[in-house]
C-alpha cells in the first residue's frame, strides 16, 4: 500500500471509533450486493442459443446462434432498445447483412463465436458454420458491425503476421483499444489456452501469455483496471472452478496506470505478460447446481463474467448462471445449470474512498477487508411487465449471450435443462 494511503487509513481508524458517522461507514459491509432483475419484453421473440449479445448506448445487438442443433440461424443482426424509465417493453428490428462497400463480404451464419465492443462498434471473431459445422477458417479476420450505419466491414491481419487459429466456444473482451480472444475449441479438435490481442490502431494480432492449464472451452473473461480476469470453463471432462485467473495488460513505460495496447509497449513491458491465479476451495458436496448454499461459486462453464464499478473506487466482478454439470451427449444435449449471481470484490485504488475504507477495515479488529471475497447477489425485486402476454422466468441456463450494462448486465436466450432454446431477456441492475 502507498504510504499516503496507509497514513490516511490509520488516521481514519483512530478517529472512526469516536465518530458515529465514520464508525458506521467503516463497519457497514459492501457485500453482499443487492439488485433487481427486469424481464425484457419483445413483440417478436428472439429464441436461440450459442449466440452473442452486445450493447452500445443502451441498444442491444444479437448475432448468430442456433434454434435447432447444428443449424445456424440467418446472419441478420437483431437489435432492440433496453428497457428504461420503468418500462420492460423494448423496440426491435431485424437488420439484414449489408457490407459497408458494395461487393465486399459479410459474415456468414455461425454459432459459438465471440463478440466484444469498442469505439461504438461490435467485433465478431470465429465460430462454427458451413455444411460440416466446423470452426470457420477466416485467417484471423475480425468482423466489424457499425451500429450507426448498420453495415459490416472486416479487419484482416497484415500478410505474413501471426494470428489466432480458427476456433469456437471461445471468449472475447475489449479495453476500448484492443480486442482480446482467448481459449475455446480448436478447429482440429481439442481445446486451447492461448491469449491473443488485436491492436485496433496498429491493425495486427500479437500473442500474449498462455493461461494456466487445463485448456478449455466455454470460459469467461472480462477487463477492468488494466487487468484481464478469467473464470471457469470446460476441459472436455470436467467443469472448472475454484480459481480466478488474471493477467495485467501491458502498460506504456512511464505511465503505469494507463493501458497501452501497442506491440511496442508489450515488448518493452517488464516483466513480460504472465497469468496469476487466486485459488479458493469449495466443499465436495457443494460443487453441483443442486448443492446446498455456499459462500463460493461452484465450478461452471458458459457463464457470464462482467466487471462493474459502483462508485467511490469500488469495483466488482459479477459471475452469473452457466453449466455446472455437463451433458453426456455434448452440444446435442443439455446439462445442469446454475441460476445464481455472484459478486467478487476487487482491490480499490489506494486513495479512493473505497480504498481508504478497506485500509481502515484491515486494521480494525473484527472487521477485515472484503477484497478478494465472494458473495451472492441478493435479488430484492424480480420485475415482469404487465404488458407481457407471457411472464418471464429467471431460470438456470447456459449457451446464452450477455453484455455489461452500467451497474449490471443484460442476458439473452440460451439453453435450459429441458434442452429447449430460450427467447427471454433479463436486465440486472444493482441497487
Amino acid at each position: 500500500m502507498e504510504p499516503v494511503a496507509a497514513t490516511a487509513g490509520l488516521y481514519a481508524a483512530e478517529t472512526a471509533v469516536e465518530g458515529g458517522v465514520a464508525a458506521y461507514w467503516v463497519s457497514k459491509s459492501s457485500l453482499p450486493l443487492s439488485g433487481r432483475l427486469m424481464h425484457i419484453a419483445l413483440k417478436e421473440p428472439i429464441t436461440r442459443s450459442s449466440h452473442t449479445l452486445s450493447v452500445i448506448q443502451n441498444r442491444a445487438y444479437i448475432f448468430g446462434g442456433e434454434l435447432q442443433p447444428r443449424e445456424p440461424v440467418p446472419n441478420n443482426v437483431e437489435a432492440f432498445d433496453l428497457p428504461s424509465g420503468g418500462t420492460t417493453a423494448a423496440s426491435q428490428e431485424s437488420i439484414p447483412p449489408k457490407p459497408s462497400k458494395d461487393g465486399e463480404d459479410v459474415p456468414t451464419a455461425r454459432v459459438g463465436h465471440s463478440a466484444a465492443t469498442a469505439r461504438g462498434l461490435v467485433f465478431i471473431f470465429g465460430g462454427r458454420g458451413g455444411a460440416e459445422m466446423t470452426a470457420l477458417e477466416e485467417k484471423g479476420r475480425l468482423w466489424v458491425f457499425d451500429a450507426v450505419d448498420k453495415t459490416w466491414t472486416f479487419l484482416d491481419p497484415p500478410p505474413g503476421t501471426d494470428y489466432p487459429e480458427s476456433r469456437s466456444y471461445h471468449c472475447s473482451a475489449s479495453d476500448g483499444n484492443a480486442i482480446i480472444v482467448h481459449a475455446g475449441c480448436a478447429s482440429g479438435g481439442g481445446r486451447l489456452s492461448d491469449t491473443w490481442v488485436f491492436y485496433l490502431d496498429q491493425g495486427r494480432w500479437s500473442r500474449l501469455a498462455d493461461a494456466p492449464a487445463p485448456s478449455r472451452g466455454g470460459t469467461s473473461i472480462c477487463i477492468t483496471q488494466d487487468r484481464l480476469y478469467r473464470f471457469g470453463g470446460f476441459d472436455g471432462k470436467n467443469e472448472i472452478g475454484g480459481q480466478l485467473d488474471y493477467m495485467d495488460l501491458p502498460t506504456t513505460p512511464g505511465a503505469p496506470n494507463a493501458t497501452s495496447t501497442t506491440p511496442e509497449a508489450l515488448q518493452k513491458s517488464s516483466p513480460p505478460t504472465e497469468w496469476h491465479s487466486t485459488s479458493f476451495s469449495l466443499p465436495a458436496d457443494q460443487e453441483k447446481p443442486t448443492s446446498p448454499p455456499s459462500t463460493i461459486p461452484a465450478a461452471r462453464s458458459l457463464a457470464a463474467l462482467h466487471a462493474i464499478a459502483t462508485g467511490q473506487g469500488r469495483h466488482y466482478l459479477l459471475l452469473a448462471l452457466g453449466e455446472g454439470d455437463p451433458s453426456t451427449i455434448g452440444h446435442a444435449g443439455a446439462g445442469k445449470f446454475h441460476q445464481d449471481i455472484w459478486a467478487y470484490a476487487l482491490p480499490a485504488p489506494a486513495m479512493s474512498a473505497a480504498g481508504i475504507k478497506d485500509a481502515i477495515r484491515a486494521r480494525v479488529p473484527g472487521l477485515g477487508s472484503e477484497v478478494g471475497q465472494w458473495a451472492k447477489v441478493e435479488i430484492k425485486e424480480l420485475e415482469v411487465g404487465a404488458e407481457e402476454t407471457e411472464g418471464g422466468t429467471w431460470t438456470g441456463r447456459g449457451w446464452f449471450g450477455s453484455a455489461v450494462v452500467d451497474k449490471g448486465f443484460a442476458i439473452w436466450g440460451g439453453l435450459d435443462e429441458k434442452n429447449e432454446r430460450l427467447g427471454d431477456g433479463w436486465l440486472l441492475s444493482l441497487s
